[in-house]
This record gives structure tokens, C-alpha cells and sequence, in this order.
């Protein structure tokens, strides 16, 4: 019986182990990704060429320079 408890334990040490080497592993990973996301949505706002307000207002005739300016 002691046996098959520290069989138990080691077992799940291990599986803990493993666990948290997944999740370094996928932190790791994100850290770059979020880096390059960041980096690409950045370039993209500010490649736009204009003025990023008007663009994102579109053909909206109803908004006066003064709301622009805001």
C-alpha cells in the first residue's frame, strides 16, 4: 500500500511538472506573437494615407470640423 501511495505521488509530480512546462512553453510562444501583432496593427494605423479620423468616419456628411478636431 505505502508503495502504490508514492507510486501516486511521483505520478502526479510529474504530471504537475509537465503541466507547467506547457504552460511556459505557450507564454513563450504568445510573447513574440502579441509582439509582431502589436507591431503590424501599429504600422497599419499610421500607413493609412489621410487622416485615420476621416477615414474611420467614411462618407458621414452630419459631423462638423469642430467633432473632427475632438
Amino acid at each position: 500500500m505505502g508503495l502504490r501511495l508514492n507510486s501516486t505521488l511521483v505520478d502526479i509530480y510529474r504530471a504537475a511538472t509537465e503541466v507547467r512546462a506547457f504552460g511556459r512553453r505557450r507564454v513563450l510562444i504568445a510573447v513574440p506573437i502579441l509582439l509582431g501583432v502589436t507591431i503590424v496593427d501599429f504600422l497599419m494605423i499610421h500607413l493609412i494615407p489621410g487622416n485615420i479620423v476621416q477615414v474611420m468616419l467614411g462618407t458621414r456628411t452630419n459631423v462638423t470640423p469642430q467633432q473632427i478636431q475632438q
